[in-house]
């Protein structure tokens, strides 16, 4: 995912950990080698967004809707998982 983002500048995307400490996910950062800002994000909170397992990639569009919710692993390297989450944001 980090090499998508890199490529896709122009599109705006917000990383969030649900580990219960920043340390965990720190430490996973560090071992993936992932160089994105970490946030820390509440279960609550997430569950309230529809997220009910890990990962989940949530789409939110201009007004602040959202717009898509994909539950599950992608493979960020496919050009088709590339080309369906650009068609997302259109």
């Amino acid at each position: 995912m980090q090499t998508w983002i890199k490529a896709n500048p122009e599109i705006n995307v917000v990383v969030i950990s649900l580990d219960y400490a920043h340390g965990g996910a720190s430490a996973f950062y560090k071992q993936k080698q992932i160089d994105l800002p970490l946030n820390m994000g509440k279960q609550r909170e997430t569950m309230a967004l529809g997220v009910r397992g890990l990962p989940t990639t949530i789409v939110v569009d201009a007004d602040g809707n959202i717009s898509q919710r994909h539950a599950g692993d992608l493979n960020w390297d496919d050009a088709r998982v590339s080309q369906m989450v650009l068609g997302w944001l259109r």
